[in-house]
């Protein structure tokens, strides 16, 4: 089965998909395969919005260990509590 293509809308990729998926013997039936390709479209549509807002996969981010937000924790609660107390002076 064909896979979606970078910014490929949903219609044109249906209309690609639909004779492949006849071709490969997937269905012989012309709706079920539309409704394969669609489906497989809104499964690329929703791998695509798991990635972060700057376009980043999310298992790209680097993210914090427990140790390195506890400091992390501990140091913004200090810088708090600094403000708070220069500010009651």
């Amino acid at each position: 089965m064909p896979s979606v293509k970078k910014g490929e809308p949903q219609k044109k990729y249906v209309n690609r998909c639909v004779p492949i998926v006849l071709h490969e013997g997937t269905t012989k039936d012309p709706s079920q395969a539309a409704a394969i390709c669609h489906s497989m479209w809104r499964e690329h549509q929703k791998k695509e919005r798991s990635k972060s807002s700057l376009g980043i996969p999310f298992e790209d981010v680097n993210l914090l260990t427990d140790n390195q937000l506890d400091e992390v924790i501990k140091e913004d609660y200090s810088s708090y509590l600094i403000k708070k107390a220069i500010t009651e002076i």
